[in-house]
């Protein structure tokens, strides 16, 4: 099992992001080729790029100290701490580790904490 993990920001352009975006882009295209190389040579290795969704870490208190004028989505940014919206960061390990159990959630190469 590959386990890489991506991000909404790298199927979606963000901008200011753009190193960001582009290598978690990269990430997903690097497993869907690794799948098929796997299907190729049978080496029945499983592949997954999972985005586990917005997450409340320090990197999230770092975006919402940007300036408007550095990225125009910092307004989003600040109302997703002042909502509740970002997920608790041991919430998403488990549902990393369901996607490593399950084998019915590895169907997709690409896939999302929000498929659950």
């Amino acid at each position: 099992m590959v386990l890489n993990i991506s991000s909404g920001a790298g199927r979606s352009p963000i901008d200011g992001w753009n190193v960001y975006c582009s290598t978690k882009a990269g990430i997903d295209m690097f497993s869907k080729v690794l799948k098929v190389e796997s299907d190729l040579d049978h080496s029945n290795i499983k592949v997954l790029s999972l985005a586990p969704g917005i997450i409340d870490t320090d990197m999230q208190k770092e975006i919402r100290k940007a300036s408007l004028s550095g990225f125009s989505n910092v307004e989003r940014f600040i109302n997703y701490k002042e909502e509740g919206t970002l997920a608790d960061s041991l919430v998403v390990a488990q549902q990393v580790l369901r996607f490593l159990r399950e084998d019915d959630l590895q169907q997709d190469v690409i896939c999302s904490v929000r498929d659950l």
